[in-house]
């Protein structure tokens, strides 16, 4: 990443799922989910992460923070910034569905231009269902990146039975994970999609794990969105582990090349005085 030049990396989310309307430098330590949504609170223990609904405000904010490499997280669509490089991920194993829009399939817009407008693919995982979008950045001359999900710690996880539970896009694709690195699944929960737990949800997962004698384990976006709550939610999150897990490419190498190739373009486009 630019990695001769010292470059300073932040993201930018929108915060999906926190109340936050003005842009909010993430602060794991002092700030909930509620606010500023589950994803930035891991994000900024990576990297500088700033949450805001107005993506411009926002890249402003990280400026600030004397930021000079901006990533955005979901803001392929999002007009409001010039992309240097924009990547379209996809599960190989989900695919696009039937490809059509919302309301009638799964995408934001039509597929065709938006292919055109990607530096490149990012397929992660294995299986065939990714393949027709495979083939359409084939066609439209999108280059092609592969990646795994890797947990880590993978003999941790085969100790004690497990309860495990999720509130994500996926659920099953976890429980899955899980199952691959050896881990002895003895039950499992499912939530909806960055789901807001309840008292009677913490209650219950405890009780149950208590009375079967399990190990709660669940991912790093729940464990995320139990931060700085109190009653059955603190005891949840205190007996609760956080799923850890890395997204490795294929090729690393070509991946930094990408990434430095935009920041050289990005440079030489950017006039004198102008922080890039």
């Amino acid at each position: 990443m630019a990695r001769g030049r010292g470059l300073r990396p932040g993201l930018l989310s929108s915060g999906y799922g926190g109340s936050a309307t003005e842009p909010v430098l993430v602060d794991p330590a002092k700030h909930a989910a509620d606010l500023v949504g589950d994803e930035p609170l891991l994000l900024a223990a990576v990297a500088p992460t700033v949450v805001s609904r107005d993506r411009a405000a926002g890249a402003r904010r990280l400026v600030e923070e004397n930021i000079d490499v901006i990533i955005m997280d979901d803001g392929f669509q999002n007009p409001s910034l010039v992309h240097d490089l924009a990547l379209v991920a996809v599960d190989a194993s989900v695919g696009i569905g039937n490809g059509m829009v919302v309301p009638s399939g799964p995408l934001r817009a039509p597929l065709k231009p938006q292919m055109r407008r990607a530096t490149a693919l990012l397929v992660i995982g294995e299986g065939e269902a990714a393949d027709p979008l495979i083939r359409a950045a084939a066609r439209s001359g999108t280059a092609i990146v592969r990646a795994r999900i890797r947990p880590t710690r993978v003999k941790e996880w085969r100790k004690e039975p497990i309860l495990a539970y999720a509130g994500i896009g996926h659920p099953e694709k976890f429980f899955a994970t899980l199952r691959e690195s050896g881990a002895p699944l003895a039950r499992t929960l499912s939530f909806p999609d960055h789901y807001s737990f309840e008292e009677i949800d913490a209650i219950k997962l405890v009780e149950i794990a208590e009375s079967e004698k399990l190990r709660l384990v669940t991912t790093e976006k729940d464990f995320a969105r139990l931060s700085g709550k109190t009653g059955a939610f603190a005891k949840l999150r205190e007996r609760s582990e956080p799923f850890h897990v890395i997204l490795e490419f294929e090729n690393p190498v070509a991946v930094g090349e990408m990434i430095d190739a935009a920041v050289r373009k990005a440079a030489l486009a950017q006039p004198a005085g102008k922080p890039s």
